[in-house]
């Protein structure tokens, strides 16, 4: 779609025309009549536009980049910053006040501080599954840069054991939107969910001791590597003979 026309598929051709919106910044399609085909997800992506793409693991953080040319005697009450995903607004900064719609609730931050210093920077801790997609940040109906951020939260994530780097590997459990499905080798010895982003082994004994990765289950990509060396502690005993 470029300038308000249509450009469609010879699959849709005839079937597709622009949805104008109040909101700056946002687009819409109307596609009709339908087909059983047309069944399926569909995404929105800028053309010819600098974007920036954020990636990492669910539960960590995610920093959003966003600058802007602010004046150096800009106030707080002087600047109103709105960040949207996928043409929604799910933030806004205004008078000093931060307000997020309930999915970021208590998730979502930005630095009043670096907001004057033209950094308007949105961060998501923890980050879910839920959160990826297409932000972007304007202020005081200027728009940010970059113009778009991508935002992807991998997962499912697998967590492998093996016993040093380069052997073979055990998986030890899958995750997925906070659930946990341990292997067979570790099945009833940990938590069904994932605890302050924490896969939680109990009953560990010497032979947990070695590697443990983390890595995307789609890609096999490893995202993080943690060394666990289990140490027994020392049991009680009795010493001298037994009374009769």
């Amino acid at each position: 779609m470029t300038s308000g026309r249509v450009s469609a598929e010879p699959e849709f051709e005839g079937r597709l025309k622009s949805d104008p919106m109040e909101q700056p910044g946002s687009y819409g399609l109307i596609l009709g009549p339908l087909v059983y085909n047309d069944g399926g997800a569909y995404d929105c992506r800028p053309k010819n536009s600098t974007a920036a793409r954020v990636s990492t693991a669910m539960g960590e953080p995610a920093i959003l980049p966003c600058a802007g040319n602010i004046k150096k005697q800009a106030h707080h009450g002087d600047l109103c910053v709105q960040w949207r995903r996928d043409g929604k607004v799910i933030c806004k900064h205004c008078n000093n006040i931060l307000a997020c719609s309930p999915e970021l609730k208590n998730r979502a931050s930005l630095s009043t501080d670096h907001i004057l210093q033209g950094n308007m920077s949105l961060t998501i801790k923890p980050t879910r599954s839920s959160d990826r997609g297409y932000y972007q940040c304007s202020y005081n109906e200027e728009k940010g840069n970059p113009a778009i951020v991508s935002l992807t939260v991998t997962e499912p994530l697998n967590v492998m054991f093996s016993t040093a780097a380069g052997s073979d590997e055990v998986l030890v459990a899958s995750v997925k939107e906070g659930s946990v499905l341990f292997g067979s080798r570790y099945l009833r010895r940990g938590s069904d969910r994932v605890l302050s982003n924490t896969v939680v082994l109990r009953s560990v004994t010497l032979l947990d001791s070695g590697v443990y990765s983390i890595t995307e289950n789609n890609t096999g990509e490893a995202i993080g590597t943690v060394f666990v060396q289990a140490h027994v502690s020392p049991q009680e005993k009795w010493l001298g003979s037994p009374c009769w």
